[in-house]
Parts: C-alpha cells; structure tokens; sequence
C-alpha cells in the first residue's frame, strides 16, 4: 500500500519537475524590418501671415532653441504696438491726476463751513439767516460730498483703464513677436521653404529640424502581450555598417492595436548613445529582451 502511494505522487511530481523550467525560460524577441528615425523631426510653421523680410538659417546649419529663423514684415503690428503704449502713458496720466479730488475737497469743506456758520448764527440769533437759505447751503454741502464721491470712482475707473490698456501693450507686443519664427527645439535645419519678398499664410511651414541627438527605431513585432514590452532593454543591430555595432535602447512604446490581418503591432525603441555614422533612415533588426535589463 505504501508503494502504490509512493508511485502516485512520483506519477504527479514528475511532469511539473519538467514544465517548471520550459516556464522559466526566457526568450528574447526578434524584430525586423526595423527603421531608425529621429525623435524629433518638426515642421516649423508660422503663426503670422505676411512677407518674409528676411531669412536667418541656411540648409544645413544646426539650430539651438529661441534661435531666430525667419522674420516677416512687421510695420503694421509695430504702429500698433506704439499707439497701444501711446495709449497708455495718456491713461497713466490719467490714472494719476487727484486734483479733481483736491478740488472736491475743498469745495466740501467750504460748503460744509458755510452751513454751520449759518447752522450757529441762527441757534444765537434765530431768524437771522432765512430757512429757504439754510436749505441752500445744506444742499451745496450734500452736492459737494456726492461729487467728492463721484471724483474718487471716476479715478478708480481710470486706474482700471490703466490696467487695460496695459493688457493692450502686451498684446501689441506678443503680436509684434510673432512676426518672428523661431526654432523651438534644438536642430538641424534640412528644409527652407520660403525666401525673401515670398508671402507665407498663417499655420504654413516655412522651415523643418531634424535633431539628430537622439534617435528612435521602429518595427512591427507579434507578441501575445504587447503592452508588458514597454520599459524592456532591448539591442539594435543595424544594417549596412558593421556586423559587431550594436546599439543599446528601451521600448518606450507599443501601439496598443493589433492589426487583425497579420497580429502585428508597432513598437518604438529610444536609442542610447547612437554613434555618429548611425543616421535615420539605415534598417536593421532588434532584440527586445525579456528582462529589463540585458544580459
């Protein structure tokens, strides 16, 4: 009976012993057809329409971000801009003129003064300044606080203004700025598309930079679980340059859709450390690792 036992769990433990390494293996998965390209590739575009004045870069020559690349003709947007700051030294001006409130007060005081003397020579003498005169001078001393009021709120609203119109200036200005393209990001340039006296429309491209610090490579792979590739090590083997050059990379990226005809979907790996003679455009085949690091 013990044997019999025995032989039972040796019947059950012998297929896992035999299934537990096929799962703990590893494989790496192989990708070809792999295209290098740059990460950033940009079509500059302006946001202005107008005449390009005049034309910074060339083909060719390499770009730092805030570098200036074309600037249109700018004559209308810079009137603009001087009467909008003409604009605003008159409301600055404005803003801070209180005699109108110097004058208000003054006027109240006196009013004020000139009915309680009239106020005080009547409780000594009654009947010496007439009633209809004693409402006179009250409703002088009334009407000079309601304009001293209205002095003060005729001052806030211009110190209000002011703000507006400095709001004004800015955006005389910012529509003076973007009369200039400028590079966005670092780069080289591969394309002018518009030379001087040339019109150029609102939203057209008029330069492209292509960074080639870092690069990116892109294939179709068939992978039961796509999604678990982002974040693994993979190596890049291009073709055309040497066999031994291999590149190291990380998946950053894998389309969540798979094509349904051929179970593929597209998977992009950031390059680390390209070496110069790799450039877009070169092909090759990649190794995405099923560790996170490769070995």
């Amino acid at each position: 009976m013990v044997r019999i036992r025995c032989l039972r769990i040796c019947t059950i433990l012998v297929p896992l012993l035999v299934i537990a390494p096929q799962d703990a293996q590893a494989e790496d998965i192989t990708v070809h057809g792999v295209r290098i390209s740059p990460v950033t590739d940009t079509n500059i575009s302006s946001i202005q329409s107008g005449l390009v004045r005049e034309v910074h870069v060339t083909v060719g020559q390499t770009v730092a971000p805030g570098d200036l690349l074309l600037t249109l003709n700018d004559d209308d947007a810079r009137l603009r801009l001087e009467k909008a700051v003409a604009d605003f030294e008159i409301a600055k001006h404005a803003a801070q003129n209180e005699l109108p409130i110097q004058l208000a007060e003054r006027t109240l005081a006196v009013a004020e003064a000139e009915y309680q003397r009239a106020v005080e020579v009547n409780e000594k003498h009654p009947g010496t300044v007439s009633a209809s005169e004693v409402s006179k001078l009250r409703l002088a001393s009334e009407r000079a606080e309601l304009e001293l009021q209205q002095a003060r709120k005729t001052l806030e609203a211009k110190r209000l203004s002011l703000t507006a119109n400095e709001l004004e200036v800015k955006a005389a200005q910012l529509h003076v700025s973007q009369h200039r393209v400028v590079a966005p990001c670092r780069g080289i340039v591969t394309d002018v598309s518009h030379q001087i006296g040339e019109w150029i429309a609102t939203g057209q491209p008029c330069c492209r930079l292509v960074d080639l610090s870092v690069l990116k490579a892109e294939g179709f792979v068939v992978a039961t679980s796509p999604l678990e590739l982002v974040g693994k090590q993979a190596t890049l083997i291009p073709q055309g340059i040497s066999t031994e050059l291999k590149i190291r990379g990380r998946v950053t990226f894998v389309d969540p859709e798979i094509n349904p005809v051929n179970g593929q979907c597209r998977i992009r790996v950031a390059l680390e450390d390209a070496p110069k003679q790799v450039h877009p455009g070169l092909t090759g085949s990649m190794l995405v690792h099923d560790s996170e690091s490769a070995e």
